[in-house]
């Protein structure tokens, strides 16, 4: 039983990391609906503690993964949130297939609705370095297991 526990102790900083991804990535979608009222999110506990579990086999994954891994989300994120705030509905498929197409024009259209969407990207820097910050900080003291990359991969 003693055993359990120590190895329950041992994976204590990584679920509160998982923790601290769950609320880092859900903010700005929660602070964006306080400020455009007209957007209305969900969540359902459930994708909550999926959240949970994900950032803790992130945090798991090593250095290279998730830092890789943070670039993706903040890239992913910000384009969706400046879709939301542009034409007040989330991106779809068919929106995706056009950023290629369309560069020049959803440059152009970022560029001129910066002004008033200018939090987005302070917003999300702010809690996506802080994420970056803690697990830089405490990388040291949780464990490395490349069974949690896989994880992360398979699930993405």
């Amino acid at each position: 039983m003693s055993y359990v526990l120590k190895c329950m102790r041992s994976f204590m900083p990584n679920a509160c990391f998982g923790v601290l991804f769950a609320f880092s990535v859900l903010l700005p979608d929660y602070i964006f609906q306080a400020i455009y009222k007209q957007i209305s999110y969900s969540t359902d506990i459930a994708f909550i503690f999926l959240l949970i579990g994900f950032g803790t086999a992130l945090s798991l994954s090593g250095r290279w993964f998730f830092y890789s891994f943070m670039s993706l989300c903040f890239i992913c994120q910000l384009i969706q949130l400046f879709h939301i705030g542009y034409f007040g509905r989330p991106i779809n498929p068919i929106d995706i297939s056009k950023i290629w197409k369309e560069f020049g024009d959803i440059y152009e259209t970022g560029v001129s609705s910066m002004g008033e969407l200018w939090f987005i990207p302070v917003m999300l820097t702010g809690c996506f370095a802080t994420l970056c910050w803690v697990f830089h900080k405490h990388a040291g003291k949780t464990r490395y297991s490349a069974y949690a990359a896989f994880i992360c991969i398979a699930a993405l």
